[in-house]
């Protein structure tokens, strides 16, 4: 098992509008590969959070002296649910309220604006209403190690439960079926090691990440998986299906024209695969750093094991920089710059300049202006105006 699993924890989705990709490869008896992992609790420094922070200007750049990609305006980070203890527990939200999370790794959110988290060491599904933060488990049973979370336009959930191999979907009234179960057999010409991510679009068509063995899988509603892009050897070649490489990827986001990005932790950078299989890089040049600027492979962006992404109606991009505990923000040209976060490990509510992240893991978009955070060593769902 690579040093993916102990600092990479995954995922992400966007359940957007309908793909065309064309699959290269077959799958069958695919493996699955739970691995275990611990962290500790975050802890707070700087200003106390609080359930509403002081609104505060944040055009964040990094050292590349004011470089914008898109307008920033008023940035503003407070906590959702969670109170910043590691535990299990249903309850009011918000930092002082009573709900507890282990190491949340994933989020994603319904129409109703509802918070669907990946709770990875409870074993769960939690939900989280986005006006109040009261906190439930929408799913505790048959799930092991949840690394990544989807919403269909429907309001089903898919599940990537690292620790079984599976695909699970679930009913919004919360009957789990497995569409994608994994063995210990081969995929396309690899075994599958590590589902960590999933994504859905709304023809209902999966894709899912392998962290272990650095591909891309699609399956169609009722169909059979098979690998989108990757060769199965850690690389970070640019290219067409499977001449492409990756090194643990991560987390997974559809934009509404049928583009996969793709967070590929090991590389330090953020791909893009179009519908017709050709995989490039969006933004970081492969070392890993802290750096705004431009994108693409020889830009001077720089990220630091990005995690789980998010895309608006505009082709921005959204990336939980867990290593760089900040929340960066990618135009369509792949301009890069910092959204919130100030680099600090820490849990600190406020402007995004002086706000404070624990390795985020994941970033959803609830609705323009507003993302939500999986603060994964922060123990806690935190949320983003902007």
């Amino acid at each position: 098992m690579r040093i993916w699993f102990l600092i990479c924890f995954s995922a992400q989705l966007t359940a957007c509008g309908g793909c065309g990709f064309e699959a290269v490869g077959e799958a069958t008896d695919v493996g699955g590969d739970s691995g275990s992992t611990s962290g500790s609790n975050g802890s707070t420094s700087g200003t106390t959070a609080t359930t509403s922070g002081t609104t505060g200007s944040s055009s964040a750049s990094g050292s590349t002296g004011g470089t914008t990609g898109i307008a920033i305006g008023s940035v503003t980070v407070t906590t959702l649910s969670g109170n910043g203890n590691p535990g299990d527990v249903d309850g009011s939200g918000g930092p002082n309220g009573m709900a507890e999370f282990h190491l949340p790794q994933s989020v994603a959110v319904d129409s109703q604006g509802n918070v669907y988290v990946a709770d990875k060491f409870n074993n769960a599904i939690r939900k989280v209403v986005a006006t109040s933060g009261a906190t439930t488990t929408f799913l505790g049973t048959n799930v092991v190690f949840p690394s990544g979370v989807a919403v269909d336009a429907q309001g089903n959930v898919y599940v990537a439960d690292n620790g079984t191999g599976q695909i699970l979907f679930v009913s919004p009234e919360g009957s789990a079926t497995a569409v994608f179960s994994g063995g210990n057999g081969l995929m396309g010409n690899g075994s599958l090691g590590a589902i960590v991510a999933v994504a859905v679009n709304d023809q209902g068509t999966i894709y899912f990440a392998d962290a272990e063995y650095d591909r891309i899988y699609i399956q169609a509603q009722n169909g059979t998986p098979s690998v989108l892009a990757g060769s199965g050897s850690p690389g970070d070649a640019d290219g067409v299906g499977v001449s492409a490489e990756f090194s643990s990827p991560g987390g997974l986001a559809l934009d509404g024209e049928g583009n996969l990005y793709v967070a590929d932790s090991g590389n330090n950078c953020v791909r893009k695969i179009t519908p017709d299989g050709t995989i490039t890089t969006l933004a970081g040049n492969g070392q890993q750093g802290y750096l705004d600027g431009s994108g693409g492979r020889s830009g001077t962006a720089e990220f630091n094991g990005p995690g789980g992404l998010a895309v608006d109606s505009a082709g921005n991009v959204y990336v939980a920089d867990s290593g760089n505990n900040r929340i960066r923000v990618i135009a369509a040209d792949g301009t890069t710059t910092t959204l919130a976060g100030n680099g600090t490990a820490g849990w600190a509510d406020g402007p995004g300049t002086t706000a404070e992240f624990n390795k985020p893991r994941d970033v959803t978009l609830v609705a323009a202006g507003s993302l939500v955070v999986a603060d994964t060593f922060g123990e806690c769902i935190r949320s983003i105006t902007f």
